[in-house]
């Protein structure tokens, strides 16, 4: 059985891998076709391509959105788009701009909990990025008694509350739908998703995303349970949605999901590739 991996981050975010690296790691494993859907950031993609081609394995280009609806926070992957649309471009970058006007504030915010932080000392782990992710990195490299979401619960959360960093939900779904690609909600059963919400709330809120232009849901994902994959399943059928799924793998940034098969039995089909590239114009 062909599979795929729609959900892949690299160094240019939270990742441990570069885009190349994942697309050689991806082919070694026998993977048909990835997406490397770094947060808020296209800057992996031409790397990836490049690679891609050269070892002969089909990638979308891709992307994670860090977006807000209603006071919730929710994921929404970007998938198959075409990124050289003028009017993407444009979009893009308006929502990479306060992310890296707000990293005075981030670091300031740090240094006053006893930090030693600085641009000069974030630069090393930036890869041209000058947001919150490059502190993340720093962190990882100089904090190595403390795994990612330690960093993230103990520093980057407190240093960001508050900050409007994240894109409005309509906005993103927009952006990615108007460059003909598919918007995915990502793990609906997060925190950052649709955790604590019943089934009918869960559901309310699909159809409303639905309107705005969602056309997709991960229905395959790392640490699904068996109920969760069921529901996501269903409402793929129910809202006429377009499947998509991926790992969230981070490398050793977040060892239990493993690249292609999450937790350990996951094979997310190749039919879910061509679907999406049948709607998409990337």
């Amino acid at each position: 059985m062909k599979t795929i991996d729609l959900h892949l981050h690299s160094t240019y975010t939270d990742g441990s891998y570069s885009p190349a690296e994942l697309v050689r790691k991806a082919k070694e494993i026998g993977l048909s076709a990835i997406a490397v859907t770094d947060h808020d950031n296209l800057i992996g993609y031409t790397e990836a391509k490049v690679e891609a081609d050269k070892v002969g394995i089909e990638i979308l280009p891709g992307i994670e959105m860090s977006t807000i609806y209603q006071g919730r926070k929710l994921h929404i992957l970007g998938l198959g788009m075409n990124i050289e649309d003028s009017e993407f471009k444009k979009q893009y970058k308006k929502i990479r701009a306060p992310k890296e006007e707000c990293l005075d504030t981030i670091l300031e915010r740090l240094q006053k909990r006893g930090v030693d932080i600085s641009r000069e000392k974030i630069t090393p782990y930036a890869n041209h990025q000058f947001d919150r992710y490059a502190v993340m990195r720093f962190f990882a490299a100089n904090k190595k008694q403390a795994d990612v979401q330690y960093i993230w619960d103990e520093y980057l959360n407190p240093a960001t509350e508050g900050l409007q960093i994240n894109t409005p939900a309509q906005e993103a779904i927009v952006m990615i739908r108007q460059a003909g690609g598919v918007a995915s909600l990502a793990h609906y059963h997060k925190g950052i998703g649709l955790k604590g919400l019943s089934i009918e709330e869960k559901e309310k809120w699909l159809k409303e995303l639905k309107h705005m232009g969602l056309n997709g849901l991960e229905a395959m994902y790392s640490n699904f349970t068996p109920e969760e994959e069921g529901l996501a399943k269903k409402w793929v059928e129910k809202f006429g949605l377009i499947p998509t799924g991926g790992t969230d793998f981070h490398g050793d940034n977040r060892p239990s999901y493993k690249l292609g098969i999450g937790n350990g039995s996951l094979q997310i089909p190749y039919a879910w590739f061509e679907r999406i590239k049948e709607v998409c114009r990337y």
